[in-house]
């Protein structure tokens, strides 16, 4: 068995472990161990892309990568504006990722979902964030950045209903919630439990975007063997 293959399953074992320990910590207001592990699990994901994939798309690596330093400075409170923007970066390298897949035709479609989905957006910021502050340039961004990325998968979806395509939308629809579970934790920060409920949905969301990218790519190998 190759070394790569044997490594999966502990590194699966060891995100999964590590993302209930932060959760646990977070609701024990145990913070330090938090800021210690959070960018951990990401980090393991970019070794499990790279065992698993075998054209290790630069892009994806990218987008795992970017994920990763937002998720190191996101440990430092004073950096949360800086953290809000690369998430947010992160989100627009995911929508490159999956728009590559798409025809030009696809792009009033994105457009679209897209203003809709900034509507909504606008409307739970109103609700939700009462005085966002300095904070505000950077929660849009990010804001916009998400919904740029669900429609975007969104659209692919709709054209090809593969697994693949099915997983990633469901992963960008987790990012989504852990997103919203968010907002109410920046407007009541001693509200640990919809933090931890935040932190797992949005580490379940990367899992799932690693594993679509796998699966597509497979998919992809399949129908190139079959062609030939």
């Amino acid at each position: 068995m190759h070394i790569g293959t044997k490594l999966k399953i502990p590194l699966l074992i060891s995100y999964t472990l590590i993302t209930l320990l932060i959760m646990f910590v977070v609701i024990s207001k145990t913070t330090a161990i938090d800021f210690t592990i959070k960018a951990v699990p990401t980090l393991i994901l970019v070794f499990l892309y790279y065992l698993s994939s075998q054209k290790r798309q630069k892009l994806i690596l990218v987008f795992f990568i970017v994920t990763f330093i937002a998720d190191c400075i996101s440990t430092q409170k004073q950096l949360f504006i800086l953290a809000t923007f690369t998430y947010g970066f992160s989100n627009v390298i995911l929508a490159l990722i999956i728009f590559q897949e798409l025809k030009s035709e696809s792009v009033k479609l994105i457009l679209k979902y897209l203003a809709l989905f900034i509507v909504l957006l606008t409307i739970i910021l109103i609700f939700v964030i009462e005085d966002a502050g300095h904070y505000l340039v950077s929660i849009v961004f990010h804001g916009v950045a998400v919904c740029l990325a669900l429609s975007v998968c969104l659209t692919n979806y709709l054209n090809t209903m593969i697994i693949a395509n099915k997983i990633i939308l469901i992963g960008i629809g987790f990012r989504v919630f852990s997103d919203l579970a968010y907002l109410i934790v920046i407007s009541d920060q001693s509200n640990t439990l919809f933090y931890a409920i935040s932190l797992g949905v949005y580490y379940l969301s990367k899992y799932l975007f690693y594993h679509g990218f796998i699966l597509k790519e497979r998919e992809n190998i399949n129908i190139q063997n079959e062609l030939k």
